[in-house]
């Protein structure tokens, strides 16, 4: 999850949104239960059955409004920390990404901003990309405003 030669300062954040309960997995629960020897740590935020599931997935940007709720998963370290920590945290992020893996639907929250996602622009836009992106081309014509998984200004890009 790292890749190779990179070393971010203060630690990493992705996560997914859940479409099925993890009861009973033994590698969620070993995961989810653990200390925080290595700084890191989990949290989860409902999203069906409350306000968010209230609107249809496209009235807005945010189209993720099935899912029963979004698992972050938080790999922070000081600036200071040793590389077997930095390299610890990111096992510890890609295993239990990997562990969340049949629980999640592939579609992620586009603040926590994931660079080795693949298929960023479905997994965080959905079917609200084209929409966004002509939004982003009449607003935004110059691309001033973006960043390496920002909307972009045209279509396929």
């Amino acid at each position: 999850m790292g890749g190779a030669g990179i070393r971010p300062s203060g630690g990493r954040v992705t996560g997914r949104f859940v479409r099925l309960i993890p009861i009973g997995s033994p590698h969620v629960g070993a995961y989810m239960a653990s200390d925080s020897a290595l700084s890191s740590d989990s949290g989860a935020s409902p999203t069906a059955n409350d306000s968010i599931a209230a609107a249809a997935a496209n009235a807005t940007a945010f189209a993720h409004r099935d899912a029963l709720f979004s698992a972050q998963y938080l790999a922070p370290w000081n600036d200071s920390a040793s590389n077997a920590i930095v390299s610890a945290n990111f096992a510890w992020l890609a295993d239990t990404w990997q562990a969340m893996r049949p629980y999640a639907s592939g579609a992620a929250y586009q603040n926590y901003i994931d660079p080795n996602l693949a298929n960023w622009q479905s997994a965080y836009y959905g079917a609200n990309l084209s929409r966004l992106q002509s939004v982003k081309s009449m607003y935004d014509p110059g691309n001033l405003f973006r960043f390496a998984q920002s909307i972009p200004t045209t279509h396929g890009a």
